[in-house]
């Protein structure tokens, strides 16, 4: 036995290519089946661009500020305070 729950899945859509169309299928069943093929291959797709970019980040060196900000604030106000001290002295 040849193929797998691709070639089935492609079978019961209609899918051109690599099988025959089913003609036991109902035109309603046979949408939803494209229907729910179609986003998952968008979402495979959106999850591969998100790899790569998070990839070509990594490579150049921006790893980007996740969660520093409220420490960098706090630095900051403190130091702002401290200059203003030191100048009315």
């Amino acid at each position: 036995i040849k193929g797998g729950i691709t070639r089935l899945k492609d079978h019961l859509a209609t899918k051109k290519g690599n099988v025959a169309p089913c003609p036991s299928v109902s035109t309603e069943f046979r949408k939803n089946i494209a229907q729910q093929l179609n986003e998952y291959h968008n979402e495979k797709i959106v999850k591969q661009r998100r790899k790569e970019e998070l990839e070509g980040r990594i490579r150049l060196g921006d790893h980007g500020d996740y969660g520093d900000s409220d420490a960098n604030d706090e630095e900051f106000t403190i130091a702002r305070r401290e200059s203003l001290r030191s100048k009315i002295e």
